[in-house]
């Protein structure tokens, strides 16, 4: 047989285990795990005082279930050391009392990597309730076939006889003689168990035993721990070991032991104290950043914690026990604080932002309430578009964007608002600035005697402030605009008429007065059409009517009242009064233009 070796896979395990149990545990039983490979199999030996009664099948079956549980690289690597090439391990569970070389119970069980297909649990032979003789075939589980022995005893542990049966003989003695020694028998039972009863005089001192075995497997842990809870626990068994060294008497010799015992184990819960501070301020730190977004202050305060956590793991010195994990705790903690860092300076960032957003809104605000100018629209919408751009550019995930969606909607109803307005304002403004153009136009023609072009001009400017908006801020110099510009407009056309009565009356008098000979000669204005006949139609009228036949007589006459009727005609086309005058320049009829 080969001798059981302690590998760094059987180390491993066994702080996995001690500390599996003692974590799981609500009230801490005192265990002392230990685990060696042997002959292929595996080896797990759990300790406890003789004092303490506990549940055999119990601890086996949660044992058994731990080794089942257990992870991947733990796993492949006992099966690596015991079976390069396998995928099961034999495992052998035990049970004895703190003292004894052999165990009182025992389960078998199988450590084996998953398979494809689902097969039957290996059986789990158990040994709770053993007989003496059964546990005496047992054998001590982890010195066992430590070398070729015939005997039990395992290496490192002193070896151990089993003194003969003393041989049955039956002596015949007096009564008195067995009441006398029944007498001594008993009261020295009563003696003896009462000086038994002390702990620590006659028998093993369980306090002592279970407080090192608990302070030995909480130091063991150490080397192993990782995170806050593992410390917990750890704290929590070598504080239990504390209060069982405190029940050793102070009568006792193996109370100095335990006082110095109790010190070693305050020391390192001292130890405790900076990592212990990191990890609760750590707690506070993640419990203030959970489901973020959080505001500026929510931020600087989880920053404040991070750094916090770091100092206190600044403060271990290399010989504390939690230094290594510390080390590690501190490393990671530099990453929180670099996190927690960038999400403050992104939520600064973001509320800078909103401000500016903010302030933009306000100016537009300002031009809106200010007047209902064109510049004042313009202003308004020039910052209400920069306002919603700005809030476009806050990142999700901050506080402020939650913020900036519900300013954006308002915002932007706002700019919708001062659009409308705007465009309003606009149209007046360009209506109102060409009726200005048109009437000057107007004038422009008026002073170039182009009353056709300035009647026009007139007309087309009265238009463009008839149609300026009621709710615009030209609305009331363009009525007054109307009011003048009618006012031109009347005159213009005035003038237009009087020039055009001219035109015609020029143009009829014209094919009046011709002829041979000539009939008359003409002066017209705009107010007075002069027509003077000539000498020669005079002449000629007179003639006809003094010499020639009555023929002749009425056909002259007929011609001068026709002129007559022309000239009155044509007055009152034109309405410029009529004078006709004889050659001579005598005054011979006046017309004035009839109403209708």
């Amino acid at each position: 047989m080969t001798s059981p070796t302690l590998s760094h896979s059987c180390r491993l395990l066994e702080t996995h285990l001690q500390r599996q149990w003692q974590r799981y545990r609500p009230e801490p039983i005192p265990l002392q795990i230990r685990c060696a490979l042997q002959d292929k199999r595996l080896l797990v030996l759990a300790e406890h005082s003789a004092a303490l009664r506990v549940d055999a099948q119990m601890i086996l079956g949660q044992l058994n279930q731990v080794i089942q549980g257990l992870e991947t690289d733990l796993r492949d690597g006992i099966l690596a050391e015991t079976r390069p090439s396998g995928d099961r391990l034999l495992v052998n569970l035990y049970l004895r009392f703190l003292g004894e070389q052999k165990p009182y119970a025992g389960q078998q069980c199988l450590l084996q990597k998953p398979v494809p297909a689902p097969g039957v649990s290996p059986s789990l032979p158990t040994m709770n309730g053993a007989t003496a003789p059964q546990r005496d075939a047992m054998g001590d589980p982890i010195a066992e076939s430590r070398g070729d022995r015939g005997d039990d005893t395992p290496a490192g542990y002193p070896r151990t006889t089993v003194a003969p049966a003393p041989s049955r003989s039956h002596w015949k003695l007096p009564l008195w003689v067995w009441g006398v020694g029944s007498v001594m028998c008993v009261s020295a039972f009563v003696g003896g168990f009462a000086v038994m009863l002390q702990p620590c005089l006659l028998r093993p001192c369980t306090p002592l035993l279970e407080g090192k075995q608990l302070g030995g497997s909480a130091i063991a842990q150490l080397a192993t721990a990782e995170d806050w809870a593992d410390l917990q626990a750890i704290g929590d068994q070598l504080r239990s070991a504390q209060d069982h060294l405190e029940d050793v008497p102070r009568w006792s010799s193996d109370r100095d032991e335990a006082t110095q015992l109790q010190g070693e184990y305050g020391q390192i819960l001292t130890d405790f104290g900076p990592i212990t501070q990191a990890f609760e301020v750590a707690v506070q730190a993640v419990t203030q950043t959970n489901a973020p977004p959080h505001p500026v202050e929510t931020w600087e305060a989880a920053q404040s914690l991070w750094m916090q956590a770091m100092e206190h793991l600044k403060t271990l010195s290399p010989d504390n026990p939690t230094y290594d994990l510390g080390q590690q705790k501190l490393a990671q903690y530099e990453r929180y604080l670099k996190d927690v860092s960038n999400e403050l300076r992104r939520e600064q960032e973001a509320q800078q932002i909103l401000k500016d957003a903010e302030q933009a809104a306000a100016l537009a605000q300002l031009h809106q309430d200010k007047d209902e100018s064109l510049e004042s629209w313009q202003s308004a919408q020039e910052n209400w578009d920069l306002a919603l751009q700005t809030l476009g550019t806050i990142p999700e995930g901050t506080t402020a964007y939650t913020v900036a969606q519900e300013r954006i909607a308002r915002y932007q109803s706002q700019l919708d608002t001062v659009y409308a307005e705007e465009h309003k304002t606009q149209l007046a403004q360009n209506l109102y600035q060409q009726a200005l153009t048109k009437a000057d136009e107007a004038t422009a023609a008026e002073s170039e005697s182009r009353w056709k072009v300035a009647s026009d001009r007139w007309q087309a400017a009265i238009t463009s402030a008839q149609q300026v908006p009621v709710n615009s801020p030209y609305y009331f110099e363009a009525q007054t605009l109307v009011q003048q510009y009618t006012a031109s407009l009347n005159q213009a056309q005035q003038q237009f008429r009087s020039v055009e009565a001219v035109d015609l009356a020029q143009q009829t008098l014209n094919s009046l007065c011709e002829g041979t000979p000539s009939v008359c000669y003409f002066t017209v204005n705009p107010t007075l059409l002069a027509v003077q006949l000539t000498v020669d139609y005079e002449r000629t009228v007179l003639t006809s009517g003094v010499v020639g036949d009555a023929q002749s007589r009425a056909a002259a006459l007929e011609q001068i009242q026709t002129l007559e009727t022309k000239l009155e005609s044509l007055s009152n086309t034109t309405g410029i009064p009529l004078e006709l005058y004889d050659p001579d320049g005598s005054l011979v009829g006046t017309h004035r233009p009839s109403a209708g």
